[in-house]
């Protein structure tokens, strides 16, 4: 990232919308490391069956079967970032691959990354590195600003959003661009039909 962070306007804007966008926060460099670790990887467990979820566009615990991914989501330098938005200790969970084929139609609808239970309303942060350039052609993310402290039905997927509301904001990335949301901020993203690839690898952490 090429200018200084200011914690304390990250925090606020973190804390009014439920989330925020790191412009060019990982170096080129580190892109290409990331990609050299998560795409032969994903290959790999697609290809073998490893992978426990029905879908390919979506792999879950991918730090379970390389031993970088795991340093990355156990000391990566966005780890501390991650504490001081959340305000409190988070325990890294997972590193999951995210892939919107071309031509793909079907996005996924409005939904949270945890139930909000009981729960504080930081129960969990979710980072999202771009790999390739992401716009609403190819299945951007969009976000209700503000839906983390509002109060929802117990469920993962929220039916009756309007996506076109003033406060939706469409968040359009390029590689090494981060968006870090609250994990109870609603989103959702579109389908694919620009004829390139839409990759992303997420980083979830948990307050347990």
């Amino acid at each position: 990232m090429k200018d200084a962070i200011d914690i304390k306007a990250l925090k606020e804007n973190f804390n009014r919308d439920g989330f925020i966008v790191l412009r060019d926060y990982l170096s080129s460099l580190e892109v290409s490391e990331l990609r050299d670790h998560a795409i032969p990887l994903v290959e790999r467990l697609i290809q073998s069956r490893q992978n426990t979820d029905h879908s390919t566009n979506l792999l879950k615990s991918l730090h379970r079967h390389d031993n970088w991914l795991q340093s990355q989501l156990d000391n990566g330098r966005h780890v501390p970032l991650v504490q001081q938005l959340a305000e409190m200790e988070l325990r890294g969970c997972s590193v999951a691959w995210f892939d919107r084929s071309d031509g793909e139609i079907t996005g996924v609808p409005p939904h949270f990354d945890v139930l909000r239970g009981q729960g504080s309303i930081n129960a969990g942060v979710t980072v999202w590195v771009a790999l390739d350039l992401v716009n609403k052609n190819n299945g951007c993310l969009h976000y209700l600003r503000g839906s983390h402290k509002e109060i929802y039905p117990d469920q993962i997927f929220v039916e009756g959003v309007e996506i076109d509301a003033e406060d939706v904001s469409q968040v359009e990335v390029k590689p090494g661009d981060v968006i870090i949301h609250n994990a109870l901020t609603l989103h959702w993203s579109g389908g694919n039909t620009s004829g390139m690839p839409r990759r992303a690898v997420s980083y979830f952490y948990r307050n347990f």
